[in-house]
């Protein structure tokens, strides 16, 4: 499964998220390294299969939410602690 894949469930599927709807992703970022981002199904604009629309930092005066690509997404859990998804490493 990719992360587009599993976005799409958070996103849409009522049975996948039932149990808390909060999740959390680990993102790279080139500056920070990785910063971790807790989202909701709402807050899941998909635009393709390269990127996430997400408003990542509500007390930002953003005008736009930030464009994640997928390839810097390393780890999806829910709030809880369960990996639902997890970049493989490549060699």
């Amino acid at each position: 499964m990719t992360a587009h894949e599993i976005l799409s469930r958070i996103r849409w599927d009522v049975d996948f998220t039932w149990e808390d709807n909060v999740f959390e992703m680990d993102v790279v970022d080139r500056p920070a390294g990785i910063v971790t981002i807790t989202i909701t199904p709402d807050d899941l604009e998909i635009m393709d299969k390269f990127g996430v629309e997400l408003w990542v930092d509500e007390e930002a005066d953003a005008e736009q939410p930030a464009l994640i690509p997928l390839h810097r997404i390393r780890e999806i859990r829910r709030k809880s602690g369960e990996v639902v998804w997890k970049r493989e490493k490549t060699a």
